[in-house]
């Protein structure tokens, strides 16, 4: 990567959240019986979860070393494991899975990203 390409890994934390915005709107008023009949709303979720994993790639390579500096933040390791899930055998994702993480992981999720951003970048997101 030349010095020109380079992005600190700050733009992809900040994509991040705005990744989880979206699929909170997208989330909000569905219970897993709706997300499991609605392709569309289940289809954007996991394009949005995708992309999250696809950020921590980047992130991953970036110069900025945020995985090992703050390893424990986030399961990065498992946001990367969906996102190739999602991408290689979406026919196969588990739906109760994905329910299970919106409503059990996300928050641990965003808050450790805007602690990164905080403590890293200095920015209150």
């Amino acid at each position: 990567m030349s010095p020109k390409d380079y992005k600190t890994a700050q733009i992809y934390l900040e994509r991040i959240i705005e990744h989880i915005n979206k699929i909170r709107k997208y989330k909000k008023g569905l219970s897993l019986k709706k997300f499991k009949e609605q392709d569309q709303e289940y289809d954007a979720i996991c394009m949005q979860l995708s992309q999250i994993g696809e950020n921590v790639s980047k992130i991953e390579i970036s110069m900025d070393k945020i995985i090992e500096k703050f390893p424990s933040a986030v399961n990065w390791k498992a946001l990367k494991g969906l996102r190739n899930k999602i991408d290689h055998d979406y026919t196969w994702l588990e739906t109760d899975k994905i329910w299970v993480m919106l409503e059990n992981d996300f928050d641990d999720l965003e808050s450790g990203v805007k602690n990164i951003l905080k403590k890293r970048y200095g920015l209150k997101k």
